[in-house]
């Protein structure tokens, strides 16, 4: 009787634990399949408009640190569209300015405060200090912060005064600006985007939106300052921005093996194929056995934010 017990229990056993496994392969498939979905790129742009602008066809937010707004249903940047309207001329033509010049007889102050504010913000961040542009035809301090930074935009003299040809400036942002904010156009410049980072980062959709929140190369360079962490024992932060201290260990990299010691990861906007090959090359003779993906999520809080947000959206299927 004992050993009839004993045997049950033990059938017992081995039936919850095979119940247990059937169960949890079941729901790790049901996971695997949901984490797994394939996506198209309407998927993918619709999940990139929820996360920067809920949907808002008019969005715009200003970009303080390049002095530059996106706007539009996918906020493409005007310095990012103008750039990629320059190297592939199958895109929609954006600076097609025509006589605009022609047409500017005269300067209007009023006129060009209500473009700056369309163009960045009415309330103006300068020097520690928020002042508010005022739509009066007098050029005040505020006015003239926004002057200044179309200026070195443009590559115009800095002044802050409101000469003829930093009115021409003005009117060329605001006509891109406009052309942008056509659907079909904007949707044309934020899906060509995108695909060139989901490629470039072989398919990778977090990289991609890393990349088109961040900049082309910061999950790139992110991921080469751990490799530089690894290779020097530095304690560089992953955030894909090449400051001061990435600048310099860069610097000793190059200089140890004799490359052009720029402190850079790219040269005009292209990646700096001796540096960044050699440094993967030394990482690879110390790490022979260990993953080395191309690029990580760099440690930006609004870039982790978006990424983030941008697989929720997939995930809930708001398309």
């Amino acid at each position: 009787m004992s050993n009839n017990l004993s045997s049950f229990k033990r059938m017992l056993i081995v039936a919850g634990a095979t119940a247990a496994l059937i169960g949890g392969a079941y729901f790790y498939g049901r996971l695997s399949n949901s984490d797994n979905k394939q996506y198209d790129i309407n998927d993918y742009m619709t999940a990139v408009a929820q996360i920067e602008s809920n949907g808002n066809p008019i969005a715009k937010r200003y970009e303080p640190k390049i002095n530059d707004v996106s706007y539009g249903e996918h906020q493409i940047l005007t310095r990012t569209a103008l750039y990629l309207e320059k190297k592939h001329p199958g895109l929609p033509r954006i600076s097609d300015y025509g006589d605009l010049e022609s047409k500017i007889r005269k300067v209007n102050v009023e006129e060009a405060e209500k473009d700056l504010i369309e163009l960045y913000s009415k309330k103006v961040s300068f020097n520690g200090n928020i002042k508010e542009v005022n739509v009066d035809g007098e050029i005040d301090v505020a006015s003239r912060e926004l002057i200044k930074r179309i200026q070195r935009k443009h590559g115009l003299d800095v002044t802050g005064k409101l000469d003829r040809n930093t009115l021409i400036a003005i009117k060329k942002d605001r006509h891109v600006e406009d052309r942008l904010l056509d659907p079909e156009i904007n949707n044309a410049y934020a899906e060509f985007l995108f695909k060139r980072e989901f490629d470039f980062y072989g398919g990778n959709k977090d990289l991609a939106v890393a990349a088109y929140n961040s900049g082309h190369f910061t999950p790139l360079t992110a991921r080469t300052q751990e490799q530089l962490n690894d290779l020097y024992g530095t304690g560089l932060v992953p955030d894909g921005i090449v400051g001061n201290e990435t600048s310099s260990i860069l610097k000793r990299f190059q200089k140890e093996f004799r490359l052009n010691e720029t402190g850079r990861l790219t040269e005009n906007g292209n990646l700096d194929a001796r540096t960044y090959g050699k440094i993967q090359e030394e990482w690879r003779k110390k790490f022979p056995n260990s993953p080395n993906p191309k690029g990580i999520v760099p440690e930006i809080r609004i870039t982790k934010r978006h990424v983030k947000r941008f697989n929720a959206a997939l995930r809930k299927g708001l398309f």
